[in-house]
């Protein structure tokens, strides 16, 4: 049973209300908690480092009640008031059953958990044992996602070395500060370490409650003695890893350092892995201090997004890498926004878990006569139009799915459609998700070189291109990966007086009528569908990849979004 014995005010601020220092017994131990911001703002709760104070995670306070939180820092048993941790509590486990415990004494019902290093880890247990608590998630360098830590973890676990090294001192030393701590770009700055070294103390309850989650959290037995000559599984006792993609639930922000030597930035793969949704970036020249280290932290959280990774860096995993991130998006409180919606629009979409193309046949299935496309032009003020119903147009997307396999379009290929808005871009994206391929839209305004530039990023291995546009297409796919190129035209799905119309009065002064015989890598749409066959079915799942959705390219080169 958990319950609040001290409620101390300690003055107030113009905006933020009262700063509470509050503490709450557990058990034997007592955890202090400090309060500030309004008295009915959204809830965020932080989490510091195991070795770091909560001055590390200042800038982020001061960010999270300028966006209208009241911010309670939370410290771990032991890490506060005494008395210290024993090693039988301190799994990460029974730390987050703590901070859960004492979220519900103060009444918080749903919180964006930040958590740093150690605090990252027990967010991440939190999120996981009490996913109702975990509104988001905002991570710095997070223990728990991966399975290695750094090799002077190896030397902790160590009972005389490990002591000796966690011994109590009451000033920081700016040699293990610049050497473990601190990356290259603020390792020389004598004024930012000498900040850091005033403010790093460690007492003898912190030195001893350390020890203990050291102990308590280690590898056991004949695992223990392998860590000590091979690196790579220190966090084998506490990892999430297999258990990240039940986080899913909660808007994630997850960031390292990459010259972080405690927790390896490495792990960012792993999360991204896992949970495809989650805002993830590994700062250039920053260490395992990055709350105070990185600019983007120490001032607005960030005033812009980074510099995306190009689609190649994305495909292998590769976090992106920016010095700036912009977390506003991620830390806004829900109700701020919420509030301008119109009476009767949902709070939330429950979003089914099947892949997009199976969102059409259900349709197809459920509404076949339905209107799918409505497609034509005027003549003489009047419009001329045709109707594909959704059974029509499902029938189309199996049968250029079959098209493409007659090709050896295989699964994770890429699919390129140069193709403005008409019903062959509708079957052709879903005719190409039931094939397994990737869909990479591009701009039909493109010119050739800026069309070579994205059908060589993405690796494209077919095009589908309008007949107009077929001169461009051909010289931009030379030199790339392209092997087949399929060619429609316009009037394909013209009404019929249209269709008739057209050939005479527009198609070949406009540039519609093109001669493909000449090129082995081309063939009519119209001729793809009529002798495709039978469509092989493709296991394709929702966290698949979907589309290469490139962007304007005002900043510099184009790149490319993936979207599952």
């Amino acid at each position: 049973m958990l319950r609040i014995v001290e409620d101390t005010p300690r003055g107030h601020g113009a905006t933020d209300g009262p700063v509470r220092v509050r503490t709450a017994v557990s058990g034997r131990y007592r955890i202090r908690v400090r309060s500030r911001g309004p008295l009915a703002g959204p809830a965020a709760i932080l989490l510091p480092g195991m070795g770091a104070g909560a001055y590390v995670l200042a800038p982020q306070v001061r960010a999270l009640r300028r966006l209208g939180y009241t911010t309670h820092v939370v410290e771990l048993p032991g890490f506060g008031l005494a008395p210290p941790l024993r090693a039988a509590d301190a799994h990460f486990a029974r730390l987050a059953e703590h901070v859960i415990a004492t979220a519900r004494a103060l009444g918080i019902e749903r919180a964006l958990l930040l958590g740093h290093s150690l605090g990252g880890g027990v967010a991440l247990y939190v999120a996981l044992m009490a996913p109702d608590l975990a509104e988001r998630l905002v991570l710095a360098a997070p223990a728990a996602v991966g399975r290695s830590l750094s090799w002077t973890y190896r030397l902790l676990s160590l009972p005389l070395v490990g002591s000796l090294l966690l011994r109590p001192y009451t000033r920081g030393a700016p040699g293990v500060l610049r050497r473990f701590l601190v990356g290259r770009a603020r390792r020389d700055d004598a004024r930012f370490l000498a900040a850091l070294v005033r403010r790093d103390r460690r007492p003898l309850g912190v030195a001893l409650s350390m020890r203990a989650i050291i102990r308590a959290n280690q590898p056991r037995g004949r695992r223990w003695l392998r860590c000590l000559v091979v690196p790579g599984d220190e966090q084998c006792g506490f990892t999430l890893a297999e258990h990240l993609a039940e986080i899913r639930h909660a808007p994630t922000l997850a960031l390292w350092g990459a010259d972080d030597r405690v927790v390896p930035a490495s792990h960012a793969r792993l999360l991204r892995a896992a949970h495809p949704a989650a805002e993830i970036h590994v700062a250039p020249g920053m260490g395992h201090l990055l709350p105070v280290e990185a600019p983007a932290w120490r001032a607005s959280l960030g005033s812009r997004p980074p510099e995306r990774a190009s689609s190649r860096d994305r495909a292998t995993g590769r976090p992106d890498r920016g010095a700036g991130v912009d977390m506003t998006t991620v830390m806004q409180p829900a109700d701020q926004w919420q509030s301008a919606y119109d009476p009767g629009v949902p709070r939330h979409l429950a979003y089914p878990e099947i892949p997009l193309h199976a969102l059409l046949e259900r349709t197809a299935r459920e509404r076949p006569d339905a209107v799918a496309t409505i497609f034509g032009g005027a003549v003489r003020g009047r419009c001329l139009d045709a109707a594909i119903t959704y059974r029509q147009l499902g029938g189309l997307a199996n049968r250029f799915a079959a098209g493409l396999q007659r090709l050896g379009v295989r699964k994770g290929d890429r699919v390129a459609l140069v193709l403005p808005n008409c019903p062959q871009f509708v079957y052709c994206f879903y005719g190409a998700l039931k094939a397994g391929a990737v869909v990479v839209p591009t701009n039909p305004l493109y010119t050739v070189r800026e069309l070579r530039q994205q059908l060589a990023d993405s690796g494209a291995r077919a095009v589908v291109a309008m007949s107009k546009l077929y001169p461009q297409v051909a010289e931009a796919a030379e030199g790339t990966q392209v092997r087949d190129i399929v060619v429609t035209n316009v009037k394909e799905h013209f009404p019929l007086p249209l269709r008739l119309l057209f050939p005479l009065a527009r198609e070949r002064k406009e540039g519609h009528r093109v001669d493909i015989s000449e090129d082995a890598r081309a063939v009519w749409l119209r001729d793809l569908l009529r002798g495709a066959g039978t469509r092989e079915l493709v296991r394709v799942e929702p966290s698949d990849l979907a589309g290469l959705q490139y962007t304007g390219g005002t900043t510099g080169t184009p790149k490319g979004a993936m979207l599952s």
